[in-house]
């Protein structure tokens, strides 16, 4: 890992040749992939697009909090799925439908941590400058 730091925008002459692997990251920002700058020759432009540490920690919680859901309730959906859902007693009507809810709403719950753990990604481009 380099050991070169500055701030946007920085225009700090890095020499790529040595093959040292380089990454963008901060402060409240998602570390991005590791690269190096081996295929460039000459000037290169970096641009970024800085993901939020904040994002992903949310993402994270949103995703387990649904696993906590939907692992229960499916568990309790099968104990109280009949053939015949007319064959329900109350109380299994109940449960069965509480736990449908649970089932859906931690798939919902997975469902958004995913996408907001890969929006909260840094990314980046380089462009060759001649």
């Amino acid at each position: 890992m380099s050991g070169i730091h500055c701030l946007a925008p920085c225009d700090r002459v890095v020499d790529g040749r040595l093959g040292n692997e380089y990454y963008f990251g901060g402060p409240g920002v998602t570390d991005s992939g590791r690269f190096t700058l081996l295929d460039y020759q000459g000037a290169v432009r970096a641009r970024v697009s800085a993901g939020s540490q904040g994002l992903r920690t949310a993402s994270k919680v949103l995703f387990w909090v649904g696993v906590g859901l939907a692992a229960p309730g499916s568990a309790i959906f099968m104990a109280t799925t009949n053939a015949s859902s007319s064959s329900l007693d109350d109380g299994k009507r109940g449960l069965h439908t509480v736990s449908t809810g649970m089932l859906l709403g931690g798939a919902a719950s997975m469902v958004a941590g995913i996408v907001m753990y890969f929006s909260s990604r840094t990314t980046f481009e380089f462009e060759q400058l001649h």
